[in-house]
């Protein structure tokens, strides 16, 4: 659970921040790949969020998880997450439900993520209240809002 709430943090950190994170998380085979890829995607989001005129809201929260496989070597675990992404004039508020599959392998006395993917959903219907919003009312209705994890709500870029 905690690698897949480790992304949330991504968009708010520095490169190295992440690099460094990513080679404690890896395991020694893919870890430069792996935090060679994050970087650059992290830093293209990063790019494109700060040309927002507002608050930008990301959220990544692990809902469930289940074991798919167990060994004392190697596992597979799936978690039901859910993103949430607003920015204006970049996203409208949004969600993505996904379930991330982790192949992990046992290395160096811990658990570390050998590969994983996005498999879309299961994804819920919105509440039969529910309207979608803009990003500007978004913004306004979460003013002064403080995020659980004491993540800023603005992108601070690198």
């Amino acid at each position: 659970m905690s690698y897949t709430a480790t992304a949330q943090r991504w968009l708010y950190w520095t490169d190295e921040q992440i690099t460094e994170v990513l080679f404690e998380m890896a395991t020694d085979e893919v870890a430069e790949r792996l935090a060679a890829e994050m970087v650059a995607s992290i830093r293209l989001a990063r790019d494109e969020l700060s040309r927002s005129s507002g608050p930008v809201w990301w959220l990544v929260h692990p809902l469930a998880w289940k074991v798919q496989r167990f060994s004392s070597q190697q596992a597979t675990v799936e978690v039901w997450t859910m993103r949430l992404l607003s920015a204006a004039d970049i996203a409208v508020p949004q969600t993505e439900w996904v379930t991330i599959v982790m192949d992990l392998e046992w290395q160096a006395g811990t658990w570390r993520l050998a590969s994983f993917q996005d498999v879309a959903g299961p994804t819920p219907m919105t509440g039969p209240r529910d309207e979608p919003w803009q990003p500007e009312p978004f913004d306004d209705a979460l003013d002064g809002f403080t995020r659980l994890d004491g993540e800023p709500v603005v992108s601070t870029g690198s």
